[in-house]
């Protein structure tokens, strides 16, 4: 960054700052209101596990909680979540009822399409989504998608916070001056520490940082495994990962951390990247598919993410001009897995 953009920068920054502390201010009354039991702690008849972060943008909850529930698959599972740019208004969304990305969100569609039956229920309200989970699909097991903001209202058995190990805190300041949802020190809250992207980052500092926060947390390393290209119409595999190797590709993203995912289609071999990004959820229309062919010109396919793969999969979209892969992606837990094991099964 130049100086002038550093200064301009530094400029926003300062007259973002008043919005931080009033928003600090209400975290805090938030919390006295639950501490002073103005405010009710609800309890749900499951077994609760919350997978969330303390900042905005991608951390990589959606394959966290794909994890947790092939973990749990011998038990009867539920994911709950609010479905963030849906464009559906009901208040209560079930997966088995209403399966487009529209009615349940990029996100809990991608979720529902890779969970093998078990059902997610659409929310902004995680007590009424379990209770209807329990009812409907007698749940044994909820998890809480994007829940650990919700932590002083709905009680649950395990708190699971992300920790991007690229980019953990910002700049350390609370939205809307810096990416943080809550303080650092809300780590105190958490069961589990899961520092995910650990392979993009030298994560001893960190370490030492969450377990200063937190000494009685267990902190996991994780990190994404590309395992195959598909079609975004077919749905059918590519040939393999190594149909990327000395390609120009141009890569699609609309999430929040675009910059890991063209990392990892790098490091699979292509020999040049294109970024062409969107907004986070973003719902592609036919002109963005023309800009897409357009800034994608001297490239020899497109890779995208699975999130984005559901919208422009629809059938009212027009084909890209170049063929079109999503990269599927699994997670890998590469320390501590063993004892985050113990603790899900335990439960």
């Amino acid at each position: 960054m130049n100086k002038p953009s550093l200064q301009l920068a530094k400029k926003y920054l300062f007259l973002l700052l008043p919005f931080s502390l009033v928003y600090f201010c209400a975290l805090r009354l938030k919390e006295l209101c639950y501490a002073l039991s103005i405010f009710e702690k609800r309890k749900l008849p499951a077994r609760v596990i919350s997978v969330g972060n303390i900042t905005l943008g991608g951390t990589g909850k959606t394959p966290h909680v794909l994890y947790l529930a092939g973990v749990l698959k011998d038990r009867s599972v539920a994911v709950l979540t609010r479905g963030y740019a849906r464009k559906s208004s009901r208040e209560i969304v079930f997966s088995k009822e209403h399966m487009s990305p529209e009615a349940l969100g990029d996100e809990p569609f991608l979720l529902a399409s890779e969970l093998g039956g078990a059902p997610v229920v659409v929310s902004k309200d995680r007590y009424s989504a379990g209770l209807a989970a329990i009812e409907k699909y007698s749940a044994e097991v909820l998890l809480l998608d994007d829940g650990f903001q919700r932590r002083l209202s709905l009680a649950r058995n395990l708190d699971i916070v992300l920790v991007d190990s690229l980019n953990p805190f910002g700049n350390g300041l609370l939205f809307p001056a810096g990416i943080l949802r809550e303080p650092a020190r809300s780590l105190r809250a958490a069961d589990v520490i899961i520092l995910s992207k650990s392979d993009a980052a030298d994560t001893g500092r960190l370490e030492k940082k969450v377990r200063d926060i937190n000494p009685g947390a267990l902190v996991v390393k994780s990190v994404y495994a590309p395992e195959a290209l598909v079609n975004i119409r077919g749905k059918e595999k590519a040939a393999g990962l190594e149909a990327l190797s000395g390609k120009r590709v141009a890569v699609l993203s609309g999430v929040g951390n675009p910059e890991y995912f063209e990392m990892m289609v790098s490091a699979l071999g292509a020999e040049k990247i294109l970024p062409i990004r969107f907004r986070d959820h973003h719902y592609y229309s036919a002109a963005d598919i023309r800009k897409i062919d357009r800034l994608a010109s001297g490239c020899e396919l497109i890779i995208t993410t699975e999130k984005d793969a559901v919208k422009l999969a629809g059938s009212a979209l027009p084909e890209t001009k170049l063929p079109a892969y999503s990269l599927k992606i699994g997670v890998r837990i590469v320390s501590g897995e063993e004892q985050l094991l113990r603790r899900l099964k335990g439960l």
